[in-house]
This record gives structure tokens, C-alpha cells and sequence, in this order.
């Protein structure tokens, strides 16, 4: 008796602090989920409120949610062609949600709902860790690397999908799953499910994992029989009912398999090269798994039997041929795979651990705390880079400014029965009606409207209104800052001076000022660069009309590749250009041209600049049509490709934290110079020095050599640098003649007291013969060829030359 009371007192204070312990990191666990709910939410409805949620697809859910509720279920306007969202995908959890709308009817009630599902899904994951670590600390790890996931969070923050919330329902499925709790098992099950048509696969994959290792033979069978009926009755059956192509819409992404799903299946099944080239070419399969598996430090492959749960999502999404569909980090689409990376590396820690133990003879706890802080530290590593909170370095608070606000004041005029057609992104801020559609989809609808300033230069809008308004069937109703009110039958008016307030700025305040003069007739006064992961920059570029204009100029945006080269240019005018053409500006008034977005796509560029061109006319690859621009004040260098007829705005280099700037400052210091020299050009160049390449010189190769200049003035002419390599006897060995800066910094350019850095690659010639040459440099102006006077100390001037250096070139082959 005296001593089982001495052994229980003895163990009670250590029960005692396993208590403690337990309930300290449940608390933290929720103090988590709370700050992510808190967070995520409130970015949810800023980005909303910024315009930055879409028709596609908060608008559509919203309008589903909002019909279902007013007795019309998943009733649908807002893709042309459709009348319900069974026809896209089968959600029958849109009932159950529904019902929030009782409460609060609202699409940020959807985007604060999807927050609050996906941060309790911390939860599962902390109860799985801590059953399967045996380790509260280090059971902590994975909840905090399941929120912090950049796939799951690029599912949170993209408008709202209810297969976002799949994947922390899956994870208490598979919870409950572990505890043998069949019934509550079931129930997450079929919530999941519920959620959209290929999570049933996901399910049966679940019961085969009961069959094999939980020897649960009768539930497993009986889950795959019910999941893949459910996923069959939704796929062949709901989705054609509705769907106008007899078919589930999706199905196209996957005709390059055959037209029905037999055929498709026979194909996966026949020709494993077709296969093979979408997943490792088209696909990218293996960027794809490391950009999954990476935040969790690739232990998920230490469980291939969790792991392997997911295998039907990640052949939905490599197998098909719409590219979104392989972004890991910025859509929806890998949220149901997230749930399964997290138990799958939990699962490998737990394995690696023991074995460890066994083979190291290291302690379980010692190898456990130091593989869960690997995957801590990758979860945190990957999210710096590639994650959307504040410890991402991509992480961008969205703006909302007046101009977002003023969209109630036009809200409020359209009465809430009416049909309306509104542009993409203003679309779910007006879809909780029975009928409404996305702009320019307008049939028969009573009201239009649009924000001409936030529409992309590919869809010219104006076009569109005006033929509605000409023909008399629409009027405008209103008017303001670049909203456009539409309403049929509604007299005619024009446009009120408030509406282009979104163009005509005063004291603009401009993020890079650069003041340039396009022909003496256009004044860029500069540019602000604003970002969205994973997208091309956008631009607000500033103007003002030196005197009345007689024409329109059209204001293009290029694409210099890294030699400088011109590789593309926008071809559509830009909208504000469209709604206030420059013969409307005033040479008062400041103007500000939002240019949305480039026609071409950077992603796949190491390194690319973009350019501004202002042309006489509308072909942007007519060089003569283009006004060349003087650069006047700039703090960093502005080169001029295209032989002086664009300025360069800003070079970009793309990272995995997105594209970021390189500018380079301009210099009015004198560096260090290898060979410093003093000579004077025509009384407006100053030369400095050069460095040049070290021995040995060899024919066929080439020498690099730069030049230091320094501006005495500003310059009228563009003057050409001429770089010979001279033997005693005259002949030239090498040559090379160019404007500086690779022909993109033209002496026009540059400021006075500015230092240019000119670096040349001068080519020997294969056949030079061998012995001692000079380097010989000097300026001319390319039309005349006639070459500035040098004056100066410190080296050889031979009146329009300078001589550098010798050089031996050695005998030998080439």
C-alpha cells in the first residue's frame, strides 16, 4: 500500500505538466487559427473592396447562394449560356450556405465563411500530429505549416470555390478516420463531398487506405462503393442535365484524350507517350510536385501510402491542358491536395524519426525535434518567398481608394429586381439579383455598368456603349470619374466633365518621376508600378500636352528583351486615351493613363525592361511614326532602344518572390578607373579612363574593354564611339562602332555632369596579322562621320583620337 501511494504521488506532478503542456498547445493552436481567421479575412474583403474579386467566381457563387435562398437553387446568369451552376460543377454544400445569408447577405459573408473553414483545419492536423509524434512541441510545426501553406492561401484569397473548403474537411475526415470513428468519418465524408464532383475520388481513395491498412474491409468497400457512385451520378448524370453541351463543361480541357470518358480513359491506357508529354512537357510534373512538396521539406515522400491519397487530384490537374490549372501557388485548384501533403509529412517525420532511433542511435526526441524544425524552417522558408501574409515578401495590402467607393453610389440607383450587366470586376458587387450577366454579355438586360477606368486595353468598351447609346435603346443615366450608368430606354446625354476626372490629375503624386519630352509636343512627367503575384506589372503613366494638340497620339507600351531588342508592343489604344483622346488635353492639366496590362506574357523571361513609345498614328512597329524622346531630369538611366525612339521605363529580373525592378542609378561621381586618362571631346565630352581585359589577346575572340565619358553639357547630337585596333602598319585588327551603351544610352541623353560606365565587346579579327596593336577610340557623328576634336593630358591625342593601350595578339592558330 505505502508504496504504490509513493509511486502514484511521484508521477502526479509529471501528469500534471503533460496536462499542462497539452492544454498550453491547444492554446496556442487556436491562437493561430484565430490570427489567421482575423487576418485572411480582413485581406479577403480589402482585395473586394479593391475590385480585386471577380464575376468568376465570387459573383457567381454569390448569385447561385443568393438565388438558392430566394427559391431559385443554384440559379445562374452570370456566364453566358448557363442557367445554373449544377452546370459547372455539383455543390450541394451551396444549401447549407445558403443559410448564412439569412443573417448577412453579402459576398464578403462567403469570403469571412471560407477563412473561418480553412483556419479550423488547423485543428485535425495538430490532433493528428500530436497522436502520431507523441509530442505537443513538435506537433505545433504542422498546424502552423498548414496555414502558412502558399497553395492553401492562394485558395483562400482567389474569390471564393467550395472546393477551398474540401480540403480542411478532408482533413477531419481523415482524422476521425484514423480514430476508427466511422460515423463522424462518414459525415465529413460526404460534407467534403459535397463540395465539388472529383472530391468523391479523393474519398475512395480514403477507403482504400481503410481496406488495406486498417483491415476495416467492410468500410472501406463500402466507402468506395458510395464515393465513386456519388462521383458517377454527378458527373454523367447532374452536370449534363444542365449543362448546354450535354456534358460537363469542364470536359474540354481534356479533348485532346478523345470526346467521352471511355475514350479518354482508353487513351490514358494506350498511348503513354501522349501522357507522358503533358505531364513532363506541357504539365511541368516535377516543378509542379516541388513547388507542393517543398514547404514541407519533401517528408511527405517518406509516406507514400498518405501521400498517394491525392493521386486522383493531381492527375484532374496535370493531365489537363488549361495552364491554370498547373499554378500551385495562385489559384484554387491545389487546395484538396494541400490536406494530404500535411498528413503525409507528418507521417514521414514520424517514420524517419524512429527510424533514425533505430539506426543512428539517437533518441526518438532528439531526431523528431530536429526533423520537425526542418520542415519548420522549409514551411517558413517557401512562404518568405512564394506565401501572401505579412512574412511573404510578395505581400501587398490592397488599396482602396475613393474611386472603389464610389461604386454604391451607383449601386443604389439600379433598383435590386432589375437585370443588369456589369464589367468582370464589378460584377460581385452587384450579383445578388435574379438576372445578371458580365459585361459586354447584355441582351436584354435594363441596366449597364461599366468602370472604363479599370477595363484591360483588350476590350475596347467605348465601341460597345456608344452603338448601344447611338442606337436609342440605352440612355445614360449617370456618369462619374469613369463609371458609365446605362439604362434602357432612358434619353440620350453626353458625357458630364466628372467623368473623366480619372484621367485629368492635379499635383499627381508619381511614384518614379522622369520628366521626358516626346517631339515637343508631349511632356512625360513619369510612372508608378503597382504589382499582383505572379501577374505583369501595371502602370499609371503621367503626361501633360506641351501646347493644344491638332491629333490623337497613340501611347504604346514595348517589350525590350536583354540585348535591348524590341520583341513586342501593346496594339490596342489605351483605355483613357480612348474616352480622352490627346487633342481633348489641355496643357494645364496633368493626365494619368492607366495601362493595364501588357499583351504579352513575361512569366517565362529571366530578365525584360518595358519602353514607352508615342506615335503619330496606330502601327507601333512604324519607327518613323514615333516621337523621339529627350529625357530631361531622371534619377536612374533611361535608355533608348529602337535607335533612340523609346523610352525605357524600368528593366524587371523575375524572381520566385515575382518580378522585381533593377534600376540603375545614373552616376555623377568618378568611379574607380584601372587606366585613368584626361582628354576633352568637341568641348562636350569629358574621357576619363577605360579598363580594359587582361592577356592574352588571341584572334577570333574578343577584347572587353570600358570607357568612362562624362557629359560637360547637354547635347544636341547622338555621336557614335569607334573602338580600332591598329597594327604599326595601319591595318585594323579588330573594330568596333557603336552609340554607347550598347546603342541604348544616346548622348542626347545624357545629363550634364552625368558619368557613363561604356562597356564594349571589340571583336579580333580571325585573320589580323600577329605582332603589337593599339587601341584606338574616339567620337564621330554617324551622319557626317565627322569625328569631335580631342584636347587633353595624360595620353596620346592625335586630334580626333585617343590611344589607349597596346596589345600583343601572338601567333597561333585562331
Amino acid at each position: 500500500m505505502s508504496v504504490r501511494k509513493t509511486h502514484d504521488s511521484a508521477s502526479l506532478p509529471n501528469d500534471i505538466a503533460c496536462q499542462r503542456s497539452s492544454r498550453l498547445a491547444q492554446g496556442l493552436v487556436w491562437l493561430l487559427i484565430v490570427l489567421y481567421i482575423l487576418f485572411f479575412a480582413s485581406l479577403s474583403i480589402r482585395q473586394h473592396e479593391a475590385f480585386q474579386t471577380y464575376s468568376a467566381d465570387l459573383g457567381n457563387h454569390d448569385q447561385a447562394i443568393w438565388n438558392t435562398i430566394h427559391g431559385r437553387p443554384f440559379r445562374l446568369t452570370n456566364m453566358a449560356g448557363l442557367d445554373s451552376r449544377l452546370a459547372l460543377h455539383f455543390e450541394p454544400i451551396l444549401l447549407p450556405l445558403s443559410l448564412s445569408y439569412l443573417v448577412y447577405s453579402d459576398p464578403r459573408t462567403l469570403l469571412v465563411l471560407q477563412t473561418v473553414v480553412v483556419g479550423l483545419g488547423a485543428l485535425p492536423v495538430f490532433w493528428l500530429a500530436r497522436e502520431k509524434l507523441n509530442s505537443d512541441l513538435a506537433a505545433l510545426v504542422f498546424p502552423l505549416a498548414y496555414l502558412v501553406f502558399p497553395a492553401l492561401e492562394a485558395a483562400n484569397l482567389f474569390d471564393f470555390h467550395t472546393v477551398t473548403l474540401a480540403a480542411p474537411l478532408l482533413l477531419y475526415t481523415f482524422h476521425f478516420l484514423q480514430g476508427q470513428r466511422y460515423g463522424l468519418f462518414a459525415l465529413f465524408a460526404i460534407l467534403a463531398m459535397s463540395c465539388k464532383e472529383d472530391i468523391p475520388l479523393l474519398v475512395a481513395m480514403l477507403g482504400i487506405y481503410i481496406f488495406v491498412f486498417q483491415k476495416a474491409r467492410k468500410v472501406g468497400v463500402l466507402t468506395v462503393l458510395g464515393s465513386v457512385c456519388w462521383f458517377c451520378i454527378a458527373v454523367f448524370l447532374i452536370s449534363p442535365r444542365f449543362s448546354p453541351v450535354g456534358q460537363n463543361v469542364h470536359m474540354e480541357r481534356y479533348a485532346y484524350l478523345g470526346q467521352t470518358p471511355q475514350e479518354m480513359v482508353s487513351t490514358v491506357l494506350t498511348r503513354p507517350g501522349l501522357i507522358w508529354e503533358q505531364l513532363v512537357v506541357e504539365a511541368r510534373v516535377g516543378y509542379y510536385l516541388c513547388q507542393l512538396l517543398m514547404p514541407v521539406a519533401f517528408t511527405s515522400l517518406l509516406s507514400p501510402q498518405t501521400f498517394l491519397i491525392s493521386l486522383p487530384s493531381l492527375a484532374i490537374n496535370l493531365l489537363s491542358q488549361y495552364g491554370p490549372m498547373q499554378e500551385v501557388s495562385r489559384y484554387h485548384y491545389a487546395a484538396p491536395l494541400v490536406p494530404f501533403v500535411i498528413i503525409s509529412s507528418v507521417y514521414g517525420v514520424d517514420f524517419l524519426a524512429t527510424l533514425g532511433g533505430e539506426r543512428l542511435k539517437v533518441t526518438r526526441r532528439t531526431t523528431l525535434y530536429s526533423l520537425s524544425g526542418v520542415v519548420l524552417a522549409a514551411s517558413l522558408c517557401y512562404h518568405h518567398y512564394r506565401g501572401f501574409s505579412p512574412l511573404s515578401a510578395q505581400f501587398q495590402w490592397p488599396v482602396v481608394t475613393e474611386h472603389h467607393r464610389l461604386i454604391k453610389k451607383f449601386a443604389d440607383m439600379i433598383p435590386p429586381t432589375a437585370s443588369l450587366s456589369a464589367q468582370f470586376n464589378l460584377n460581385p458587387h452587384l450579383s445578388q439579383r435574379e438576372n445578371v450577366y458580365v459585361y459586354p454579355y447584355a441582351k436584354d438586360v435594363e441596366y449597364v455598368l461599366l468602370d472604363v477606368s479599370s477595363l484591360v486595353n483588350k476590350d475596347n468598351y467605348q465601341k460597345l456603349i456608344k452603338t448601344r447609346l447611338e442606337s436609342g435603346r440605352f440612355g445614360l443615366l449617370a456618369a462619374e470619374d469613369g463609371y458609365i450608368l446605362l439604362q434602357r430606354g432612358a434619353p440620350n446625354s453626353p458625357l458630364p466633365e466628372t467623368f473623366y476626372t480619372f484621367v485629368r490629375v492635379q499635383d499627381p503624386d508619381i511614384q518614379y518621376p522622369l520628366l521626358a519630352d516626346f517631339g515637343s509636343y508631349i511632356e512625360f512627367l513619369g510612372f508608378d508600378v503597382t504589382y499582383r503575384r505572379d501577374e505583369e506589372p501595371n502602370y499609371n503613366l503621367y503626361f501633360r500636352a506641351q501646347h493644344p494638340l491638332d491629333r490623337d497620339y497613340f501611347i504604346a507600351l514595348y517589350l525590350v528583351d536583354e540585348a535591348g531588342q524590341v520583341v513586342g508592343s501593346t496594339v490596342q489604344p489605351q483605355p483613357a486615351t480612348v474616352w480622352y483622346p490627346t487633342s481633348r488635353w489641355q496643357s494645364s492639366e496633368a493626365m494619368k493613363i492607366k495601362a493595364n496590362t501588357l499583351s504579352w506574357w513575361t512569366g517565362d523571361r529571366e530578365q525584360y525592361s518595358v519602353a514607352l513609345g508615342i506615335l503619330d498614328g496606330t502601327d507601333t512597329w512604324d519607327v518613323s511614326r514615333r516621337l523621339r524622346p529627350t529625357v530631361s531630369e531622371s534619377e536612374w538611366l533611361t535608355p533608348l532602344p529602337a535607335d533612340g525612339t523609346l523610352l525605357q521605363l524600368m528593366t524587371f529580373r523575375n524572381t520566385w518572390a515575382g518580378a522585381k525592378p533593377v534600376l540603375r542609378e545614373r552616376r555623377f561621381t568618378v568611379p574607380e578607373i584601372q587606366h585613368p586618362m584626361e582628354a576633352t571631346l568637341g568641348d562636350q565630352v569629358r574621357f576619363l579612363g577605360y579598363d580594359v581585359s587582361p592577356p592574352p589577346y588571341k584572334r577570333g575572340k574578343t577584347l572587353h574593354l570600358t570607357l568612362y565619358w562624362q557629359a560637360m553639357t547637354r547635347m544636341e547630337k547622338s555621336y557614335t564611339v569607334f573602338v580600332h585596333l591598329l597594327n604599326k602598319d595601319g591595318i585594323m585588327g579588330g573594330q568596333w562602332d557603336s552609340v554607347p551603351g550598347s546603342s541604348l544610352l544616346p548622348t542626347t541623353n545624357w545629363l550634364e555632369g552625368e558619368v557613363i560606365a561604356d562597356e564594349y565587346e571589340v571583336p579580333i579579327k580571325a585573320g589580323a596579322p600577329p605582332g603589337e596593336y593599339t587601341i584606338e577610340i574616339g567620337m564621330y557623328e554617324a551622319s557626317t562621320g565627322e569625328r569631335l576634336e580631342v584636347r587633353g593630358e595624360g595620353g596620346d591625342v592625335e586630334g580626333n583620337s585617343i590611344v589607349l593601350h597596346k596589345i600583343q595578339i601572338p601567333r597561333g592558330d585562331s
